[in-house]
C-alpha cells in the first residue's frame, strides 16, 4: 500500500529523485490523515489514532549485540532511519498532540530526527524509564550470533522471544547494570525498581502501569499519540492492546523505524480493523509486505544463521566505572564471559515447548 524503498543507503533512499514515496502515498493519505485536519476532540465519535515507532538503528544493533538498557547512541543509518520514518508521517498527514519515550538516548534521538522532518519539534515528548528496553540480564554485551554458536537457536530464540522465559541474570558488579547511571537515581527511580533481567511476561507489568497511568487517559481525552521505544517494550504494549496470546507474541517483530498505525474505538479504546493489518495486529505498517519479508530475512541472517558473516565477530564496545560506554575503543576488549553464561543456562529449568519464528 505504501511504496517506499528499505536499503542499507538511507541517505540516497530519502533524497534521490523518485526513490523514496510511490504514487499509493495518495490513495492512502485521507485513510491516515482522516483524524488529522479536524482535531480528535473535534468529534468524539472518530477513530482514536495512536502510533508506535521502533528506534533506528544503534551501535549495538549494528555490532549485533544485545543491548538491553545499555544507552547506546544511533548510527549514521539509524539517524538516516528515523528521517525516514518522519518523512513517512509528513507525507501521509499524520500528525501528533503528544509524545511518549524512554530514557535511551537512541530512542529520544529517532523522536528529535522524527519531529524535525515532520516540522513538530514543538511538540510535548514525555520521558518516561518504564519505555525503556528490557533488560537482557547477562547477554547484554554479548554478540547474539556468539550465543547462538554457544546455546543454539532455539534457546537463544526462547531468550529473545517467549513470553515467560527470562535470560539468566546480570551481576550488579557488571559495567552494564543500569543503576550505575546516575539518570535513575535524580529522576528519584528506586534501584530495586530496576531488574537484573527481564521477560517479556516482566516487562509487561512496567509498561501496563504506565499505559493506565499515562496512555489511557490521553486517549481517552482523544489526544493523537506517538510512542517510541524499543522491540520488547513496544511488544508489550501491543500484545496488551491487540489481546496477542502468549503462544502467538513470538511471531511478532517490530522492525526498525517503520511507524506501526492504530486506530482505536474512542468509547472502549479497542484497535479497529484496519485494511492490510500485519499478522496477528489490527495495526498497520508503513510498508509493503514485501519490505517487512526483507527486513525479517536480514535480521534472521545477522541472528540465527551462523554460515551467514553478517553480525559475526563484533565484540562489545569498553564501558567505564561509570557506566558510560566508551564507543571508541571497540575492539581488543574482553567479551562476555560465555562460559559464566553456560552455567547458568545448565541449571535453569527444562525449556518449555513454544512455537517459534526465526524472529
Amino acid at each position: 500500500f505504501y511504496c517506499i524503498k528499505i536499503s542499507s543507503s538511507f541517505s540516497s533512499m530519502l533524497f534521490a529523485p523518485g526513490s523514496v514515496f510511490c504514487g499509493f502515498v495518495r490513495a492512502n493519505r485521507r485513510m491516515f490523515s482522516n483524524t488529522t485536519h479536524h482535531h480528535n476532540g473535534d468529534s468524539k465519535s472518530e477513530p482514536v489514532r495512536l502510533t508506535f515507532l521502533r528506534h533506528g538503528q544503534s551501535t549495538w544493533n549494528q555490532q549485533n549485540i544485545f543491548i538491553g538498557m545499555t544507552d547506546t547512541p544511533l548510527t549514521f543509518e539509524g539517524r538516516q532511519e528515523a528521517m525516514s520514518a518522519g518523512k513517512m508521517l509528513s507525507t501521509l498527514g499524520i500528525e501528533f498532540d503528544a509524545v511518549h519515550t524512554s530514557l535511551l538516548k537512541r530512542s529520544t534521538n529517532t523522536v528529535n530526527l522524527v519531529l524535525q522532518e515532520m516540522d513538530l519539534e514543538w511538540l510535548p515528548v514525555h520521558k518516561d524509564w518504564r519505555l525503556n528496553e528490557r533488560n537482557y540480564g547477562a547477554l547484554v554485551g554479548a554478540n547474539k550470533k556468539q550465543c547462538v554458536e554457544e546455546f543454539g537457536k532455539d534457546q537463544v530464540k526462547r531468550w529473545r522471544r517467549s513470553w515467560d522465559e527470562p535470560p539468566p541474570p546480570m551481576s550488579k558488579s557488571s559495567p552494564y547494570y543500569p543503576y550505575r547511571d546516575r539518570r535513575y537515581e535524580i529522576l528519584g527511580i528506586k534501584e530495586s525498581d530496576i531488574p537484573l533481567c527481564e521477560s517479556l511476561k516482566d516487562v509487561t507489568k512496567r509498561t501496563s502501569a504506565f499505559w493506565d497511568e499515562v496512555i489511557v487517559p490521553q486517549l481517552k481525552n482523544h489526544k493523537r499519540l506517538l510512542i517510541v521505544g524499543h522491540e520488547n517494550n513496544l511488544r508489550s504494549l501491543i500484545k496488551r492492546l491487540d489481546n496477542v496470546a502468549n503462544e502467538d507474541i513470538i511471531h511478532v517483530e517490530l522492525p526498525r523505524a517503520i511507524p506501526l498505525v492504530y486506530h482505536l474505538d474512542p468509547v472502549t479504546l479497542k484497535p479497529l480493523p484496519t485494511p492490510g493489518s500485519a499478522d496477528y495486529l489490527n495495526g498497520r505498517y508503513l510498508c509493503t509486505p514485501a519490505e517487512l519479508k526483507n527486513i525479517a530475512e536480514r535480521d534472521f541472517k545477522q541472528v540465527y544463521d551462523v554460515n551467514s558473516p553478517l553480525g559475526k565477530g563484533l565484540g562489545p564496545a569498553n564501558v567505564g566505572p561509570n557506566g558510560k560506554v566508551d564507543f571508541v575503543a571497540v575492539h581488543g576488549v574482553q567479551p562476555v564471559d560465555l562460559q559464566h553464561l553456560q552455567h547458568h543456562h545448565h541449571h535453569q529449568s527444562a525449556p518449555k515447548a513454544l512455537h517459534t519464528t526465526p524472529l
